[in-house]
């Protein structure tokens, strides 16, 4: 399964709404604004309230997309899916060099 391009150019960014389930590779990612940060443009994909799957997540990654997280050093912190897309577009707007 491949996914088609983003219409957008800049990172592609993988958002996860727990850190509980952030990385399967042991690393911590870096934060959605880390990532954003000098960008004009962006595409944004959230995960579900349970992370992404293992194969999800080694697709999207083998794909381009740049895991990262809402927030930090929570562990317990999981929003459900519509508040972490707000979120993470409160995070774009606020980081994005428009």
């Amino acid at each position: 399964t491949t996914l088609p391009p983003p219409p957008l150019s800049g990172p592609r960014v993988l958002a996860t709404v727990s850190d509980a389930a952030v990385a399967f590779d042991g690393v911590e990612p870096p934060t959605v604004a880390e990532v954003l940060r000098g960008h004009s443009s962006a595409t944004l994909a959230v995960g579900p309230e349970r992370g992404w799957s293992s194969d999800e997540y080694a697709l999207l990654v083998s794909q381009g997309w740049t895991p990262a997280t809402l927030f930090r050093n929570n562990p317990r912190r999981v929003l459900d899916s519509s508040t972490a897309a707000l979120s993470l577009l409160s995070v774009a707007a606020s980081t994005l060099a428009l």
